[in-house]
């Protein structure tokens, strides 16, 4: 997932249930920001509703694997083990 489609999700987590107009500030022209919406949208991440976008379950768990401040994916730590045997 790149920067623009973490930035959408951020967006849906901070306020559910927004406009088209809404979901777009920020963006520019060049951002492609159609193409990335119609892809979260086709991979089950954002819904559309009565004209306004959430945030859908599998989005809400997406955007668990980014800070959602700086964009960064969230290192995933493996459990470790210790065993000390006399």
């Amino acid at each position: 997932m790149n920067q623009k489609q973490k930035k959408i999700l951020k967006k849906l987590v901070t306020k559910n249930g927004q406009r088209y107009s809404d979901l777009l500030t920020g963006f520019t022209q060049e951002d492609r920001f159609t193409y990335h919406l119609k892809y979260l949208l086709t991979k089950g991440l954002v819904t559309k509703r009565e004209s306004r976008y959430y945030l859908s379950a599998a989005g809400m768990r997406e955007s668990g694997n980014f800070d959602t401040r700086t964009l960064q994916n969230v290192p995933i730590s493996s459990p470790r083990l210790l065993l000390i045997c006399k």
